[in-house]
C-alpha cells in the first residue's frame, strides 16, 4: 500500500540498473545516461499521474455541481 505508479517504476528501474551494472559491468557514462533517463521517466509518470488525479477531481466536482451522481 501507499505506492504510486511512478514510485513502483522507479524501484524497478533501480533494480534493473543495479543488476545490469553487476552483470555486464556498465561504465559510468552508460550508468549516468540510464540514470538520467530514469529521472525523466519518473518526471513523466508523475506528471501523468497528477493529470489523471486532477481530471478525476474535476469530474467529481462537475457531477456535484450539476447534480449528477
Amino acid at each position: 500500500g501507499g505506492y504510486t505508479l511512478s514510485s513502483l517504476l522507479k524501484i524497478r528501474l533501480d533494480q534493473i540498473v543495479t543488476l545490469s551494472r553487476d552483470i555486464i559491468g556498465l561504465d559510468n557514462t552508460t550508468y549516468n545516461l540510464i540514470s538520467a533517463l530514469e529521472r525523466e521517466a519518473d518526471f513523466l509518470y508523475s506528471t501523468v499521474e497528477t493529470y489523471i488525479n486532477d481530471a478525476s477531481k474535476e469530474a467529481v466536482h462537475k457531477r456535484k455541481r450539476y447534480g449528477k451522481q
